[in-house]
């Protein structure tokens, strides 16, 4: 019974971890999409500066803003992948095994605990 309810809540993380894998994934996938449709937008703009000649100062600035918001966001994307990857490898440690010296502490940690 012990074993089957285990069983059950391991399954139930492993849902959990999917769940928010996926969302990372659609996330990166429309991060992707806007720096494409921001990168598409600087072009266009490259293009009308050769046609009027030089480009105002706001313009540039402009840019140079969504540049810096591009690597911030880009930063975050790669500092939050570095934590889940590290959240993935504390969930691998995990051990299902129930260890009679230390009750039940094995449930949630390889490391043995005293209790």
């Amino acid at each position: 019974m012990v074993l089957l309810l285990l069983l059950v809540v391991l399954l139930l993380l492993l849902l959990v971890l999917l769940l928010l894998l996926l969302l990372l994934h659609f996330r990166r996938l429309l991060l992707l999409q806007q720096a494409q449709q921001q990168q598409q937008e600087q072009e266009e703009l490259q293009q009308q500066q050769e046609v009027w000649g030089e480009e105002p100062q706001q313009q540039q600035q402009e840019q140079q803003q969504q540049q810096e918001q591009q690597q911030q966001q880009e930063q975050q994307e790669q500092q939050q992948q570095e934590e889940e990857e590290e959240q993935q490898e504390g969930e691998d440690e995990v051990s299902v095994g129930i260890d009679k010296q230390n009750n039940l502490s094995c449930l949630y940690t390889s490391k043995p605990h005293n209790i």
